[in-house]
């Protein structure tokens, strides 16, 4: 396994997750509320929903990753599932944080923020799989929280708890507008 070729599919990574996430921020609109774009896209202005338009997509890279690197499975999925972790916990942070001294974010405030996380994301990434090789005990944890994980994104893109992190900044309501 070559290191640098991993540091650098994480770095095309980064990109491709940012990429694919501003994308993903206008589907719901561009795309006349269709269906798919419930599920992938941000159907509202709040902090989960971009949160969320960012996680598919770095989940989507660490597939591609995967098929191009073959890394070891189970030392992979760990790195990768706590990665996203990392991603959300600096996401929901910043943006929470941020929100509630200011008010409100704008766009480019908003991707600073997501930026760090993702760049955060894909960095420990790299670490754990270089630097943890006795990660593989913790595999099962890590798919019930990629489960988890899934499990949050489908129901609270559908039906979001009526607390701060799911409403929508520009309306104040909560869930598909």
């Amino acid at each position: 396994m070559s290191y640098n070729h991993l540091k650098k599919m994480e770095k095309i990574g980064f990109f491709v997750t940012l990429f694919l996430g501003i994308i993903l921020h206008f589907s719901y609109g561009f795309s006349n509320k269709a269906m798919w774009s419930i599920l992938f896209g941000s159907v509202n202005e709040s902090i989960w929903e971009h949160v969320k338009i960012f996680a598919m997509p770095y989940l989507f890279w660490t597939v591609i990753t995967y098929a191009r690197m073959r890394l070891p499975f189970r030392h992979f999925v760990v790195s990768k599932i706590l990665s996203l972790y990392v991603f959300i916990i600096i996401s929901v942070s910043c943006l929470s944080l941020y929100t509630s001294i200011v008010g409100s974010i704008s766009f480019v405030v908003e991707m600073i923020f997501i930026s760090i996380a993702v760049a955060a994301a894909y960095m420990s990434s790299y670490k754990i799989i270089i630097n943890f090789k006795n990660i593989d005990d913790f595999f099962v944890l890590s798919l019930f929280l990629l489960v988890l994980f899934l499990a949050m994104y489908i129901c609270f893109s559908v039906a979001p708890p009526q607390i701060g992190l799911f409403r929508d900044a520009v309306t104040g309501h909560y869930g598909i507008r």
